[in-house]
């Protein structure tokens, strides 16, 4: 320790080691990193990079704390001590990195270490002082940094933290400095050494040195540089669209978001353009998927080449087209661009020997004015380019807060109908039958209602006709009936039960099965079920509907027409059609007391349903008139607000068991009847 403590050294060449010996080692554990990563040729060339840097910064640490005595050098043994240092490098990283699972680490840094001993003992035979073996070679010093250098590239292998490199750098330089620190007495005496001196060795070791890491250095940048470079190529690539050489939605959504984060609210706007191109389904259909490519490249390069530098414009996917403008200040720059991009879409495209006409309608969005985030303008202007392809005399729509936004609640809606059928957020409730001669109760009419958890009780009106238009009215359907037979399963035999669907699911095949189930999933018998039809729902394929109503009707349920009197209603319809019951819609019950036309149409009604031994139910009644004009005309069933408005199932249940309490004997069969919606 004596070296600690004396005055005769020189400042400049320890400034020198420590500045060597901390760039080295970093290096060193830095560049270990790389060679994880490395594969191949990559990883020899990593592998003799690092064994260079670490060899030759520790060996030039240590012969400059060993000149900084004022040591004078053999040259011929000094080289030698550097091609021990390189050896014991070497070794040692190869041992790390090919054992690293296991102790290889250790066993590396150790032999790092080991080298950096030879090597000092070396350097101190170069300046006369002659080797310490074996004695030198077993004092504490050796020892700890024999562990220090194993402790660091054992850190540096099986540790990845942040601070690993910093850790592990740190330990490399104590081993260094505990070696040279308690193996150098505080002077050399080299008077009977004829070698090199300070002016001779230190500007030799400084220009190795510099080489060295300058080359280190040079090739780290480069491999970052050249990563850097990789991933911006990744970046755009993965910003473009592939086909057409456009930017794509991620690049159309960082370039919406810089104008977002940029344009003054105050002074500017700019434009956010959606647009798909008219006939390009029917081209691709026609001409091949080949042709579509080429209308999309061909149009695709138009627009580019078209382009002002406040202008961008993306392909998103198949046909769909965004385009931006920004820095406008008024809404007719907007429609100047969009008039300037049909243009360019209207163009004729030459394939083959045909010529292809696509034309285009925009929808757009602007900013500020009724949206402030990326996905709300993209949003927008694609309902307005919905809307747009529906009208027949625009060209270009700009988003309305007033149309638009019902259109986008009804899409809200129509994903909140598919979670509200996997969450069970349906209901059923029950409204009274009544016999209209006896006012005995004789069953129900079912209403589906949803309740959905935020914006509470939605009616049927407002949800079943998106379920046919979106195709889950069949799902729907399916659960009501189920539902509805597993509930009347818990009633008297005497009690039916009548289902009504839609002209989507009589269109189905599978109507019949799914009915079929229901009755022998329940166990009721299938002359209490009912199903209702309106006649809108068999129009459009008579002979199809008329297959499933014989269908079904062999199961053992019965028919009932819903509505009767409204829509497309025909008398031919008896003729053609199995029906056993004919509900007359609540429009004519309304004004039966004062409009003599509802009257006429009742009393028309019942009389072509008696001699054709088919029940006439009245729906709507709310009052004792209406009920005894529909009794003297002899109709059989009623049900309305009269006698109660719809409730939930274990109230029904309460109902039934208090009417089975009060029955008479002889009285009529009770019937339970079933709906889907609230009519």
């Amino acid at each position: 320790m004596d070296f600690l403590i004396s005055a005769e050294r020189d400042p400049s060449a320890l400034a020198l080691a420590l500045l060597f010996a901390t760039i080295g080692t970093y290096l060193t554990v830095d560049f270990m990193s790389r060679v994880h990563r490395g594969t191949g040729l990559s990883r020899l060339n990593w592998l003799f990079i690092i064994s260079i840097i670490c060899g030759t910064s520790s060996w030039a640490t240590t012969v400059l704390v060993v000149l900084a005595t004022g040591a004078s050098f053999a040259p011929a043994t000094l080289f030698g001590s550097l091609l021990c240092s390189l050896g014991f490098s070497t070794l040692g990283i190869v041992v790390s990195l090919r054992r690293a699972n296991n102790i290889g680490g250790e066993i590396g840094g150790a032999l790092i270490s080991v080298g950096n001993i030879v090597a000092l003992n070396i350097i101190m035979q170069a300046a006369g002082l002659g080797l310490e073996f074996p004695g030198g070679i077993v004092t504490g010093g050796y020892v700890a940094s024999v562990c220090m250098g194993a402790g660091a590239f054992s850190v540096a292998i099986r540790t990845d933290r942040r601070s690993t490199p910093a850790v592990s750098t740190l330990l490399l330089i104590s081993s260094l400095a505990t070696l040279v620190l308690t193996a150098l007495p505080p002077h050399i005496e080299t008077a009977g050494v004829l070698g090199a001196g300070r002016d001779i060795v230190l500007p030799s070791v400084v220009v190795i040195m510099s080489a060295v890491l300058g080359t280190a250095l040079a090739t780290y940048n480069i491999e970052h540089q050249s990563r850097v470079d990789a991933m911006d190529t990744l970046r755009n690539y993965a910003a473009i669209d592939s086909l057409t050489g456009l930017s794509n939605r991620d690049a159309l959504k960082r370039h919406i978001s810089d104008l977002v984060d940029t344009t003054d609210r105050a002074t500017a706007k700019f434009t956010v353009l959606a647009f798909n191109l008219n006939r390009f389904r029917l081209v691709n259909d026609v001409h091949g998927s080949e042709a579509g490519d080429h209308i999309l490249k061909t149009v695709a390069g138009r627009l580019e080449s078209a382009l002002c530098p406040n202008e961008f414009v993306a392909r998103v996917s198949g046909d769909e087209f965004y385009a931006v403008k920004s820095g406008i200040h008024r809404k007719a720059d907007a429609v100047a661009f969009a008039n300037k991009l049909l243009e360019i879409v209207r163009e004729p495209i030459q394939w083959k020997n045909s010529k292809l006409d696509i034309t285009a309608r925009i929808g757009a969005a602007l900013f500020p004015n009724s949206a402030e985030s990326v996905d709300e303008l993209i949003g927008q202007a694609d309902i307005a380019m919905c809307r747009a392809q529906s009208t027949t005399d625009e060209e270009v729509i700009f988003f309305d807060p007033s149309v638009d936004r019902a259109k986008r609640d009804l899409n809200a809606l129509s994903i909140d109908l598919r979670k509200a059928i996997d969450d069970k957020e349906f209901e059923i409730y029950y409204q009274t039958q009544h016999s209209a001669t006896t006012r005995q109760l004789i069953g129900f009419e079912a209403l589906i209602r949803w309740h959905h958890p935020v914006r509470g009780m939605i009616s049927p009106a407002d949800f079943i006709p998106l379920a046919e238009k979106t195709g889950m009215i069949h799902e729907i359907g399916a659960w009501v009936i189920r539902e509805t037979c597993l509930q009347a399963s818990r009633w008297d035999a005497s009690i039916k039960v009548a289902v009504n669907v839609s002209a989507n699911q009589i269109m189905r095949n599978d109507l019949p099965e799914i009915v079929h189930d229901a009755i022998t999933r329940s166990g009721i018998d299938a002359k209490r079920l009912e199903l209702e039809i309106t006649e809108s729902g068999i129009v459009a394929d008579e002979r199809h509907a008329l297959s499933i109503l014989n269908r079904i009707k062999a199961l053992g349920c019965s028919i009932a027409m819903d509505d009767f009197g409204t829509g497309f209603s025909s008398l031919s319809t008896f003729k053609k059609f199995p029906f056993d019951k004919i509900k007359i819609d609540r429009a004519f019950i309304s004004d039966l007391a004062t409009n003599k036309q509802s009257y006429a149409i009742v009393n028309a009604t019942v009389g072509v349903g008696r001699p054709l031994n088919i029940r006439i139910l009245a729906e709507g009644v709310e009052d004792q008139e209406q009920l005894a004009i529909l009794t003297e005309l002899g109709c059989d069933e009623v049900q309305g607000y009269y006698f109660g408005r719809p409730i939930p199932v274990h109230e029904a249940d309460d109902l039934l068991r208090a009417a089975r309490l009060a029955q008479q004997p002889g009285a009529a069969s009770n019937v339970v009847e079933f709906k889907v919606g609230n009519r």
